[in-house]
């Protein structure tokens, strides 16, 4: 079983993240946002934590080698 934690801005997600360091198992996110693109949400994320990024439009598969227990969706 997971738990989806979904955040309508980058912005949020990163608070959302920040306060609660290693709850999160992956982070799934859209490219194309209002307040922060996907690539500058992604630079965040691998400087300050130890989590995989799937960006929506990606066109290659990511495997991922975690079970999931709580997942991040920024849409």
């Amino acid at each position: 079983m997971f738990t989806v934690t979904k955040c309508n801005k980058a912005e949020t997600a990163l608070s959302v993240l920040r306060e609660h360091k290693n709850e999160f198992d992956i982070v799934i996110s859209d490219v194309h946002m209002p307040d922060m693109d996907g690539f500058e949400l992604l630079k965040h994320i691998t400087s300050e934590m130890d989590l995989p990024v799937i960006r929506k439009n990606l066109l290659f598969i990511i495997l991922l080698w975690r079970v999931l227990h709580m997942v991040l969706v920024i849409t």
